[in-house]
């Protein structure tokens, strides 16, 4: 007997009417953990979802992740569908389980029109802005544990700093690679800017390519679609296997694989090899690498003898200290592509492409920390009082983390939020991490963290009395 389910991806609506006359559960999910509406989103077909509506089909019901239908529609860019959701109250507010809400995508992606809708509809810009800036300064300064931030309604939600989808950490790496190009202090890097255009389509491309995960039962469909893709010449591949995602790099006859996890202890970080068997690297066996499952074996030593790589460099990125792998290896992409891009088309010798992509990459993240830290403070001048609160705590943790005393550039970002944190108003933030210290001599002596904020706070001539 068919499903909701196997009616909404391959029957017609007649059928489907059928099956809910006869009693069948119109907000039940399926084993992907799929309501019926969110399935007529995922497949695209309208017509069946006004049917669900008319039937009672709950709009707001979420997936097991938190995801709602609007959360699908826009992801998948159909204005179409979010017109209709929206239309049936669909909340334009709605989060998921990591608190990402509706509108992330569409601001990450620069898709205009369709921000501009869901704002008109009543999304939050402040609660998208603070959930981005929030995950971005959580992984610049490796920070850990968890963070309140501030939804629509003014409430506090938590969120871990760390844990990101890999289509949101490919959009956040390209929005702040086109950032970096547009700021002023990047004109010195002109030389670069072609490089970086390439580099930010590689990163679409590879968005737009883990889209298609989503479709893993109908992939014959989008076959002609995901091979347009899969043509371009810079290629970067998302890789998942076991709960752990690394990125791999095409280019002409050149793979690098991007593994910052455990696997960089045994074979490096960043490896960047000659294939020698070029005509194993077919489109389908890069769609297999995306879609389908793959054993851990064969990501580190089955695809070495298959394409008989040969290694010629390993690019010196340390491993991942914390934080989620995906955005470990997709960051560690942007070097290794602009490494390739350097060494094959403007015959740089290995050295010196190496120098230069090692350079841009270090400039380009220490660009990236100022620039997310001085957007959480400045912010703070017209935000509401709970989201104030919010963004001196995120600076405390910036503060206690990732600020060591006599660092230069530490010492600076430092200055700037205790500029913020030694005002009466958040005195009390500071307060409480200093007294687990001073009131624990054994702790402040042992723990490295309580004695370097202590330092920082006495070169900085902050009274907490």
């Amino acid at each position: 007997m068919h499903t909701l389910a196997d009616e909404i991806i391959y029957g017609t609506t007649n059928n489907l009417l059928q099956l809910l006359a006869a009693g069948a559960d119109v907000n039940q999910v399926d084993e992907y953990g799929l309501t019926p509406l969110i399935e007529t989103v995922v497949v695209d077909r309208i017509e069946m979802a006004k049917v669900l509506l008319e039937k009672g089909a709950n709009v707001n019901k979420a997936d097991l992740t938190g995801r709602t239908a609007l959360h699908w529609a826009t992801d998948n860019n159909n204005d179409a569908f979010c017109k209709l959701l929206l239309k049936a109250q669909a909340n334009p507010n709605a989060f998921t389980m990591s608190g990402e809400p509706v509108l992330v995508n569409p601001l990450l992606r620069r898709q205009e029109e369709l921000k501009s809708f869901l704002i008109q509809q009543g999304a939050s810009l402040s609660f998208a802005q603070d959930f981005i800036n929030t995950k971005l300064i959580g992984h610049r300064f490796e920070l850990q544990g968890d963070i309140d931030i501030v939804d629509s309604k003014e409430q506090f939600i938590e969120i871990e700093f760390s844990g990101f989808f890999l289509e949101f950490t490919l959009s956040l790496v390209r929005d702040s690679l086109l950032r970096y190009q547009n700021n002023f202090s990047a004109r010195a890097l002109r030389l670069y800017f072609e490089n970086i255009r390439r580099m930010t389509d590689a990163l679409g491309i590879a968005a737009a390519l883990i889209k298609y995960q989503q479709h893993t039962r109908e992939l014959e469909k989008y076959k002609s679609e995901i091979n347009q893709l899969l043509n371009h010449p810079l290629l970067l591949i998302p890789v998942c296997y076991a709960g752990h995602a690394v990125t791999f790099i095409k280019y002409q006859n050149f793979l690098v694989k991007c593994d910052r996890g455990e696997n960089s202890h045994r074979e490096g970080s960043v490896n960047v090899y000659l294939v020698r068997r070029p005509e194993k690297l077919t489109e389908a066996f890069i769609a297999g690498l995306i879609y389908k499952r793959q054993r851990r074996e064969f990501v580190h030593e089955g695809i070495n003898k298959l394409l008989s790589l040969e290694t010629i460099a390993q690019i010196p990125l340390d491993p991942q200290v914390t934080g989620n792998c995906s955005w470990a290896n997709v960051d560690a992409a942007v070097c290794a592509m602009l490494f390739l891009l350097l060494m094959v088309d403007e015959a740089y010798d290995a050295e010196k492409a190496m120098h230069s992509a090692v350079l841009f990459y270090c400039q380009w993240q220490e660009w990236d920390k100022d620039r997310a830290m001085e957007e959480c403070i400045q912010s703070m001048a017209y935000s509401s009082k709970p989201r104030q609160a919010s963004k001196a705590m995120t600076l405390a943790s910036i503060l206690f983390q990732a600020c060591q005393f006599g660092i230069p550039p530490d010492m600076a970002r430092a200055g700037k939020i205790l500029q913020v944190l030694g005002k009466p108003t958040y005195l009390p933030i500071l307060k409480s991490y200093s007294e687990v210290f001073s009131k624990n001599p054994a702790l402040e002596r042992d723990n490295a963290h309580g004695k370097n904020l202590l330092s920082l706070l006495d070169y900085f001539d902050i009274d907490l009395r």
